[in-house]
């Protein structure tokens, strides 16, 4: 069990490191508890059934901290005991109503008696204030373990080093350092007390998990203490999209994007298949001859050669010469004569009276 005084000037980042940390125990599914409204959403996946998060009013009472139970989740009479299962109890801006002008007032006596037994209740506790100062002497002094120094390193500038960048760069980089949160955790307070560890954080991802202009009050319309649902267990109804060119377009891109490998690779099939089938060769076509039986005697046409021939998607077209003539397949066909195409070197010529092969 620890309580933390998590301190640090005005936008340093305290309720950032809160959340930071409200995320780490929600990762090893611990309770967490805290006075200001958290999407958790935004901390864990948007479909979570099992985040155990409470919600406190802004200015919580002994009795309000007193109804969350144990910590660990476990009945108020068992005797499990362990550290790593302890929940976290979040408490913004305590200087509002923990500092040390309203130490006589009603319900303080209760509450300080109910941080003394803290852990007993197997919780840990973040108690964000600006300065420690301003807390009441009695929890600083007493229960506050641990003390969180906070500061934005954009706001910080290196001596020498960064006006010979601004002047290196043109004026391109302001000397700042990159905007990153840096946290120094101390044993105890005072900037004397031993140093135990620090932590670095962007916590962008965060922004949208709190709301960092919340407003505290004392008096308003609060419900008490109460459990925060988990969006995995919300119902959501998701809107139907406006059939426009803006959804089409979208819609084209995100189907575009799953399957543009299988779409290449089709069309590429079908290419592939289409120009094969256009220049396929095809030895086996018979350039039509008429139906009447030809007399023509075929020695004529013995000493003739293949001077050229072209085939043009699968039908075959040759010249034939002899040395003092030349014939075409047309020729040959328009005199009756079956012309059957071997390929480019050889033709076979039929008549009723026998039948003669043409070379190259």
């Amino acid at each position: 069990m620890a309580v933390y005084a998590v301190t640090g000037k005005l936008g340093a980042g305290k309720s950032l490191y809160s959340v930071f940390k409200v995320q780490q125990y929600l990762f090893q599914k611990r309770r967490v508890a805290c006075n200001f409204d958290i999407n958790i959403g935004k901390l864990l996946s948007e479909n979570n059934k099992t985040a155990n998060v409470c919600r406190l009013p802004d200015m919580p009472t002994a009795d309000d901290i007193r109804a969350l139970g144990r910590g660990d989740g476990k009945p108020e009479d068992s005797d499990f005991y362990d550290e790593s299962k302890f929940g976290v109890i979040v408490l913004d801006e305590a200087a509002l109503w923990l500092n040390s002008h309203d130490y006589n007032k009603s319900g303080r006596r209760d509450l300080f008696n109910l941080f003394i037994l803290i852990r007993k209740m197997c919780w840990d506790v973040y108690i964000l204030i600006q300065n420690i100062d301003v807390l009441d002497t009695q929890l600083r002094k007493s229960i506050c373990e641990h003390v969180v120094y906070l500061m934005r390193l954009d706001r910080v500038k290196i001596p020498g080093v960064s006006q010979i960048g601004f002047i290196v760069t043109l004026g391109f980089w302001s000397g700042r350092l990159p905007r990153m949160h840096h946290a120094v955790i101390r044993y105890g307070a005072g900037q004397n007390a031993m140093r135990v560890g620090s932590e670095q954080f962007r916590g962008t991802s965060l922004y949208g998990a709190y709301n960092t202009r919340q407003k505290f009050y004392e008096n308003g319309e609060e419900v008490g203490t109460h459990c925060v649902i988990p969006p995995g267990l919300i119902p959501r109804r998701v809107p139907a999209a406006k059939l426009n060119w803006g959804f089409i377009l979208r819609a084209t891109k995100i189907y575009w994007k799953r399957l543009n490998r299988i779409l290449c690779v089709l069309l590429g099939a079908a290419l592939t298949a289409l120009v094969f089938n256009y220049f396929k060769p095809s030895s086996a076509s018979v350039i039509v001859a008429p139906a009447a039986p030809s007399s023509i005697a075929l020695d004529q046409y013995r000493s003739f050669k293949i001077a050229s021939s072209r085939n043009f998607n699968g039908n075959w077209s040759y010249v034939l010469s002899d040395g003092s003539k030349q014939v075409t397949s047309d020729d040959l066909i328009s005199l009756g004569l079956s012309v059957y195409p071997l390929g480019a070197g050889q033709l076979k010529l039929q008549s009723d009276k026998g039948t003669v092969f043409i070379f190259r």
